[in-house]
Parts: C-alpha cells; sequence; structure tokens
C-alpha cells in the first residue's frame, strides 16, 4: 500500500508537502517580499497538486490500480538481472523455472510458468539435430508474456512444421530493436552452421522510444546513433546520461514518470531521429544477416499505417 502511495501519488504528495511549508514560512516572516515570493511559490505547487489530483480521479473509471503482480518471475535477478551486451535478461549457463500471475482485482489475467535455458525461453518442443535454425527477435509478444512454454509463437511454429526447426527464442519482455541487433552482433552471427538460417523480429511501435533509451527498465541497454551517414555503437544508455541511474535515482524517475504532469508536457515524443535510428538498426541487421545469407524476416505488430512515424520507417526500409 505504501509503495503504491509513493509511486502513484508521489508527486502530489511531494506538492502538499512543500506548500505546506511555504505557507508555514510565510506566516513566520515579518518581510513584505519574502511573503509574496513564498505564497506565489506555494501556489505553484498547489496547482500542481490540484492537476494530480483532478487526474488521477477524471481517469479513475480507465485505470485499473487493483492490478497485482505475483510469483518468482517478478523482481528476481535471475530473470531480469544485468545482463552483458543487451542489459537485462535471463540468467545464462543455467535452467530454471518460474511463475507468473497478474490479476484485475480477484480475477486472473494470466498464470503462467516460464521455462528458461541458457538465457533464452524454453521452445519445449525444439529439434535440436535440425540443420535449420530459427532465431526468434523481439519483445513480449515474442517471449510470451502470460503464456506457458507450449502457447508462445516459436512453439507453435514448429508444432504446426512437424518439429522441423532448431529455434532460439531470444525474445523477452521489453527488449526492443537495439537488443535485436546486438543478440545478432554477439551470439547469432557466431554460431556454426549457418547456411540454413532464419531470424524473424518482430517490431512494435514502441520499438521507437525503447531504442531511445526512454524506458525506466533498460537503463544498461546498448544505445546506438546514427552520426555522419552511419550507425555507431555508444555504450550503454547509463553512461551516455550526464546524471548516471542509480537505486536513488531509479525510484525518483519511477515517481516523476507515473505522475500526470509528466504524462502531459514531459513526456517524450519520438521524433525523426528515434525512427532513423530504429530503421538504420533495421537495415544494420538486414546487412550483416545478408552478408552470411541468412534470411531476415520482420513481422510489424500493432502498426498504424496513419502514422507518420511509422509510415517513415517503412519508407526507410
Amino acid at each position: 500500500m505504501i509503495r503504491v502511495l509513493v509511486y502513484d501519488f508521489g508527486i502530489p504528495l511531494f506538492c502538499f508537502i512543500f506548500f505546506s511549508v511555504l505557507i508555514y514560512f510565510g506566516l513566520k516572516t515579518k518581510k513584505v517580499k519574502w511573503k509574496y515570493f513564498l505564497y506565489n511559490s506555494a501556489a505553484i505547487f498547489i496547482a500542481v497538486f490540484i492537476f494530480e489530483l483532478y487526474s488521477h480521479i477524471s481517469n479513475a473509471d480507465n485505470i485499473n490500480k487493483n492490478v497485482s503482480y505475483s510469483g518468482s518471475f517478478f523482481d528476481n535477478e535471475f530473470v531480469a538481472g544485468k545482463k552483458l551486451h543487451v542489459g537485462y535478461g535471463p540468467k545464462e549457463d543455467t535452467s530454471f523455472q518460474v511463475s507468473a500471475i497478474r490479476k484485475n482485482n480477484d480475477t486472473i489475467v494470466y498464470e503462467a510458468n516460464y521455462s528458461f535455458l541458457n538465457g533464452k525461453r524454453l521452445v519445449p518442443n525444439n529439434n535440436d539435430t535440425s540443420t535449420i535454425h530459427l532465431s526468434f527477435l523481439g519483445g513480449s509478444h515474442i517471449f510470451g508474456d502470460g503464456l506457458n512454454d507450449n502457447q508462445t509463437l516459436p512453439y507453435f511454429v514448429n508444432k504446426f512444421s512437424n518439429k522441423k526447426y532448431n529455434i532460439s527464442n531470444y525474445g523477452f519482455s521489453g527488449y526492443g530493436t537495439h537488443q535485436a541487433l546486438k543478440i545478432i552482433e554477439n551470439n547469432i552471427l557466431n554460431q556454426k552452421n549457418l547456411s540454413q538460417s532464419c531470424v524473424i523480429y518482430s517490431f512494435i511501435p514502441t520499438h521507437f522510444r525503447r531504442a531511445a533509451g526512454h524506458t525506466i527498465w533498460d537503463s544498461n541497454g546498448p544505445l546506438y546513433e546514427f552520426e555522419n551517414n552511419q550507425l555507431l555503437f555508444k555504450g550503454s544508455f547509463n553512461e551516455n546520461r550526464l546524471i548516471k541511474e542509480n537505486y536513488l535515482t531509479l525510484r525518483l524517475k519511477t515517481i516523476w514518470e507515473n505522475s500526470y504532469l509528466f504524462k502531459s508536457v514531459f513526456y517524450p515524443r519520438v521524433k525523426d531521429k528515434d525512427v532513423i535510428r530504429v530503421s538504420e538498426i533495421i537495415n544494420t541487421m538486414n546487412n550483416l544477416l545478408k552478408e552470411k545469407e541468412i534470411k531476415f524476416i520482420i513481422i510489424l505488430g500493432r502498426t498504424d499505417f496513419n502514422n507518420k512515424n511509422e509510415q517513415k520507417l517503412h519508407a526507410e526500409l
């Protein structure tokens, strides 16, 4: 309860406290100019407080505050701890199974078990003797959030092909285009016997923001920038930030980004350079795979063809 109060109402609580402190000192001081300053400053904080409170009340019907997550999948270092190259993800060189439960009030949305083998989601019907390799890249859609091991897309591909393929599911919750390229560079291209291989990448529009580093969960993900007509790897997002993210700053950032002031005024919009970054990452993936004669397939998910950013991406590819 305290966690929800702090994260969801941190900004209005902060504003109300500052408002109260400024009013207190305004009443105590005898200097007129200081009274004006303190009272005017207090007015700013109470205005933000009223805006946040009004926004919470007016959006109460659209936001289910009783969504809860439980199970060993969440807050588990083996599942989403720091991971070399991609920033975070399942621990490698081990196998384990975790549970994931999501509820809306008392209604179970999903209750699933996820199995991992060597840092990747297990594909139960994988044919590891096949010489035809399929590698799946992407976020939660490929990983299979809320799905058991025998319900994911990679599983069904092998089910309906009579276990024809040797499949690797590199997808994971929150991954984007930048992680897809890193996995190709550091994992897929280093595999042996690539002559009969195919890489399938699932794109959704939120990958624009993910590749730009605008997500809380991916502070150590790989940053790529398109400069001087070439795509350059710049290190991790955190390495390129003026203020490095740590335990405290991440929690303050969470509180700030949960506020309606942030969502209404400061929410980072997708810029042209973000679209170009993603298109160049995808083109680089295609070129690297083409050199090894590996087939490359892109799945466009939740695509709005009237969106100018997605139109620009399609034109660039």
